[in-house]
């Protein structure tokens, strides 16, 4: 199992080093968090969007009744995974799986952690209020 760094492509997004890997974890409390390949977590605490087949199904982690279709997402595997510079993060499963979490205005909308500490160098993005990402901190910090 590899936890690589996070990379920034030419369409100055940033690329989750997730392909090919399976959610192995998904927990709600107050934000619906997913774990990937055991090192990777996603944890998005306001309203998004989950795609299971033809079906968008609109999730808020504060409101218990909008959750269940988040466990169509365990054990599926990731094709593509990456947060844009605006602060939307796309992530899009095998078997026509997705996940679209927006930016927030008011709040931070979805944090994301790699790595094993401290025996692999992690990295941590965190999408700000309002809009854009910060990378290795949280937003507040920015």
């Amino acid at each position: 199992m590899a936890c690589d760094e996070v990379t920034r492509d030419d369409a100055g997004r940033w690329v989750l080093p997730w392909d090919g890997r399976e959610v192995d974890q998904i927990c709600v409390d107050f934000a619906v968090t997913f774990v990937v390949d055991g090192c990777h977590s996603v944890r998005i605490g306001t309203a998004f969007t989950a795609q299971v087949g033809q079906q968008a199904h609109q999730v808020d982690p504060a409101d218990i009744q909008t959750v269940a279709p988040v466990l169509a997402f365990h054990r599926a595997v990731v094709r593509s995974a990456v947060a844009e510079h605006d602060g939307t993060l796309r992530i899009d499963f095998e078997g026509g799986l997705g996940l679209l979490a927006p930016p927030d205005p008011a709040d931070e909308a979805w944090e994301i952690d790699g790595g094993l500490p401290p025996v692999t160098p992690g990295y941590r993005l965190v999408a700000k209020r309002g809009g854009g990402v910060l990378v290795g901190g949280r937003a507040d910090d920015a």
